[in-house]
């Protein structure tokens, strides 16, 4: 059954085609038919328009002009610009949890949300490993409980649960290697130490000296 209210036609469509997204039914660069979803939903093309709209805004679609609306096609330059954003805000979150006195509750949510990324079946998908294994580290910015740290991470966030997809679906990366990166994060969390949190998250999101300096 489709919801009622407008607002919840655009929602019901921008939830639907960011599953298909990071779900990878969608694949990167793929063209998205505006009219096609509109049957699948049964809903008009308006809703569906607010949707991409609010899709695009989060970094997941590009509308191109006289090619319209496809699913962004991430380049190792836009992986990598993104890695650093993301580290970048995972690192300031921690420094204001921080100066707020917020060590202990970060500590435990992020033990929490590695918990349930243990807890996950070998056996899941890649992209619910992903969905998984990204909650993790989405901790930094859940503790520290600022809007506009949460609406900044939106656009990061997806981007990197398109690669993290990648990865897990490739085999680049595991389930239990993710979760050893995780638990190093974590030890360092507990021991309050801003260098070594850094360094761990510089190595989880693959990012180097050489790399910073281009």
């Amino acid at each position: 059954m489709k919801p009622f209210e407008r607002t919840s036609y655009r929602d019901y469509a921008y939830n639907y085609i960011k599953e298909k997204i990071l779900s990878a039914q969608y694949g990167l660069g793929e063209r998205i038919n505006i009219a096609q979803i509109s049957n699948e939903l049964e809903l008009s093309n308006a809703p569906i328009r607010e949707a991409i709209s609010l899709l695009e805004s989060e970094g997941l679609v590009v509308t191109v002009p006289f090619s319209g609306t496809k699913v962004v096609d991430l380049t190792p330059e836009d992986m990598l610009n993104n890695r650093i954003a993301t580290t970048s805000l995972y690192l300031g979150c921690y420094s204001m949890c921080r100066a707020l006195g917020l060590q202990a509750e970060l500590a435990a949510n992020y033990e929490s949300a590695l918990l349930a990324q243990m807890n996950l079946p070998n056996s899941a998908p890649p992209y619910t490993i992903a969905k998984v294994s990204i909650a993790v580290d989405q901790s930094f910015v859940e503790t520290l409980k600022n809007k506009t740290a949460t609406a900044m991470s939106n656009v990061c966030l997806n981007q990197s649960h398109l690669e993290a997809y990648m990865d897990f679906n490739n085999q680049l990366k595991t389930k239990d290697s993710s979760i050893r990166e995780h638990m190093r994060i974590l030890s360092a969390i507990k021991r309050d130490n801003y260098n070594d949190v850094e360094q761990c998250l510089l190595q989880h999101y693959q990012l180097d000296q050489a790399q910073l300096r281009k």
